[in-house]
């Protein structure tokens, strides 16, 4: 079955490449990195994620 809408690949394709090569990146630096300060860069980051996404 077909979709009824026809996007066009070029805008999108450029996101799933970025979340591939993010989360192999990510987990290449975790790694290294200690458990503690990525949690609390990750504790840090997520509620500004969070209020730049309620003000958008």
């Amino acid at each position: 079955m077909r979709a009824a809408v026809d996007l066009d690949r070029a805008p999108i394709l450029p996101f799933p490449a970025a979340a591939v090569l993010g989360a192999w990146d990510g987990g290449r630096l975790a790694a290294k990195v200690p458990t503690a300060p990525l949690r609390r860069t990750f504790g840090a980051v997520l509620p500004a994620v969070a209020a730049g996404t309620a003000v958008w």
